[in-house]
């Protein structure tokens, strides 16, 4: 049976700034989080896809030091926020994003959300091998919860916002392929476990 994993890069210098955006590095937290991990406790993907973004890559080649990027695409890079690039991540920007997701299109120039999903979506439904490989794609947070949000339509609103659904880093939901609306939300360092 095949297996999705959507996994969420490690901590970058950006987390640990708490600023939107910017194609930032993992820190050196970050990379001393994915070093520790027990990397024969997670299965080997066959196909193994990223962002572009440095933090995407870093994390997979340090998840899987044994295994070649198949495809880096900026399809699964972070969502663009616009305006908001660099700018520090404040209670009342999040609350307005939260409000309402368009908003990052509308009023700072970013990305449409829902249409940068629906493409890593059909990216995905496109690998030639889904149903009987493990495929991995490394990308970021936003990215992955609206991915689920197209995955799961009807919930779109609880799964982006809703705080459970928010991946921390090295975070990753899987899914059996052949039915994408049902997922495990697991976490690389704490082994915790929420199924949906």
């Amino acid at each position: 049976m095949g297996k999705l994993f959507l996994i969420r890069h490690g901590l970058s210098e950006a987390n640990e700034a708490k600023i939107y955006g910017l194609d930032s590095p993992l820190s050196v937290a970050g990379m001393e989080d994915i070093i520790k991990i027990d990397k024969k406790s997670f299965c080997k993907p066959d196909i193994l896809v990223t962002g572009t973004q440095v933090r995407h890559i870093q994390t997979a080649q340090l998840l899987f030091p044994d295994i070649n990027i198949n495809d880096k695409t900026e399809i699964f890079n972070e969502i663009d926020f616009g305006k908001l690039e660099g700018k520090k991540i404040t209670k009342e920007l999040k609350n307005e994003i939260i409000d309402n997701i368009s908003i990052i299109r509308t009023k700072y120039n970013g990305d449409i959300v829902w249409d940068r999903a629906k493409e890593a979506v059909n990216f995905i439904s496109n690998l030639s091998y889904r149903k009987n490989k493990i495929i991995a794609v490394v990308s970021s947070a936003m990215l992955i919860q609206a991915m689920l949000g197209v995955i799961n339509i009807q919930e779109t609103k609880t799964l982006i916002f809703d705080e459970k659904y928010h991946l921390k880093n090295l975070q990753y939901i899987e899914f059996d392929t052949h039915d994408l609306t049902k997922f495990r939300i697991k976490n690389f360092l704490t082994k915790e476990n929420f199924f949906r």
